[in-house]
């Protein structure tokens, strides 16, 4: 996987442009209202889903596989720190967070891999912090093309297995992690024109 995205950062750049998801404007409000200042973003690509945070004061710390993907963030004057590594290597520090937003990311994994990463996330919250994950739903699987492997699960075109939720599942992934709120979200496509929103969970979780 991780040649896959420094593969794909190095040759198309900024391929969601800087738009940020509909979903990171959600999280933004809501940690805005918590009173939030720092926050983790697994799983932050080139920045564009950092960019409204960053814009806002927050002091924000990025995760990201591809170096690529952190030189583009640079190169775009997005100024955040950016640990290089894999989201099933956290922790890498001994940092705390108010805050985690991570988008469209989880999917990629496995059911064991999604438990480590969202119980590692949890762990690095300060008392009281929220971690707020979208998910991508299983009303969204037409939308891609692929052989079908184990339930909900397909191996795309490109070699990448995705999984696509439903509400069973989300119960299933984060139960352990006190759930506050799940709702449905259809992300628009803003670089492409024309195209159908993409349909995700977004799953709200605060640590006691």
């Amino acid at each position: 996987m991780q040649n896959y995205w420094e593969n794909l950062f190095a040759e198309k750049g900024a391929l969601w442009d800087f738009y940020p998801s509909d979903s990171a404007l959600i999280a933004l409000k809501i940690f805005q209202e918590n009173n939030f200042n720092k926050i983790l973003i697994p799983g932050v690509g080139y920045g564009r889903n950092a960019k409204p945070f960053i814009d806002a004061g927050f002091i924000v710390h990025g995760i990201e596989i591809s170096k690529s993907a952190i030189e583009l963030a640079k190169k775009n004057n997005l100024d955040f720190k950016t640990i290089h590594g894999s989201l099933l290597d956290i922790p890498f520090n001994n940092e705390a967070y108010q805050g985690v937003f991570c988008h469209a990311t989880l999917h990629l994994f496995t059911k064991q891999e999604r438990e480590k990463i969202l119980n590692n996330c949890y762990n690095l919250l300060e008392q009281n912090g929220l971690m707020f994950f979208t998910i991508v739903s299983i009303d969204s699987i037409k939308e891609f093309k692929g052989m079908s492997l184990d339930k909900n699960t397909i191996k795309l075109e490109n070699g990448i297995e995705v999984y696509f939720s439903d509400l069973e599942s989300i119960i299933n992934d984060f139960g352990n992690y006190n759930i506050i709120n799940i709702s449905k979200i259809a992300e628009p496509i803003k670089h492409m024109k024309d195209q159908k929103p993409l349909h995700f969970f977004n799953v709200i979780c605060k640590k006691n």
